[in-house]
């Protein structure tokens, strides 16, 4: 690989060769190798299912089961499990209009799984449940939230429920699922005026 360093002022413009010979870098050539660094599952490459879908697929590991979830070519959610060589569907999720890059799973301690994401022609974000990480999807509660640009999921190891945080109208908002319904949103987070992309959580010891 040949590996050359360009050197450029702050103001863009032509470069003098006064400056060229200040900053310009010697030309280095060195040989890189590269080794195979993962080894596929199957033995083989492990193609789940073809789709032109933008959003990339999430994976977990869950009830003792590698678990992923991905949007497939008809825009419908499918969720697989690998046991030994093979993957299964699992859940029968009627799950459709996921927004791009906006699912999340997670696994509590008792091995169940959750999946969030923003339906995006609602702009809202839902989570479902799959007991044992295999059983149907079932969705907790209601919507969350409205306009929503960002979501993400996690297990609060307190309650072993799950919790949300996601950016909704650009504020941040918070909550907690008791295991019936979603807690009233937690409000007082931050400044509208700040402009997010991004956003995520985590828990203490309280």
């Amino acid at each position: 690989i040949r590996v050359q360093l360009d050197f450029y002022d702050s103001s863009k413009t032509e470069m003098d060769q006064n400056f060229v010979a200040r900053h310009e870098a010697p030309i280095v050539s060195r040989t890189v190798y590269f080794r195979k660094a993962w080894l596929n599952i199957s033995g083989a490459d492990s193609i789940l299912e073809k789709t032109t879908d933008a959003s990339a697929p999430v994976i977990a590991y869950c009830s003792d089961k590698l678990i992923s979830a991905y949007v497939n070519q008809s825009g419908k959610l499918v969720t697989k499990s690998r046991s030994g060589n093979r993957w299964s569907t699992f859940g029968n999720p009627n799950i459709s209009n996921v927004a791009e890059n906006s699912m999340n799973l997670a696994c509590d301690k008792n091995g169940n799984l959750y999946f969030s994401y923003i339906n995006s022609s609602e702009k809202k974000g839902y989570v479902y449940k799959s007991a044992g990480a295999s059983g149907s999807w079932t969705k907790l509660g209601s919507a969350l939230g409205s306009n929503l640009t960002a979501l993400k999921l996690h297990i609060n190891p307190k309650t072993n429920n799950p919790s949300v945080i996601y950016l909704s109208n650009n504020y941040l908002r918070v909550q907690d699922y008791s295991g019936s319904a979603w807690s009233s949103e937690y409000t007082n987070m931050a400044n509208s005026d700040w402009q997010y992309r991004e956003m995520d959580m985590t828990f203490d010891n309280s």
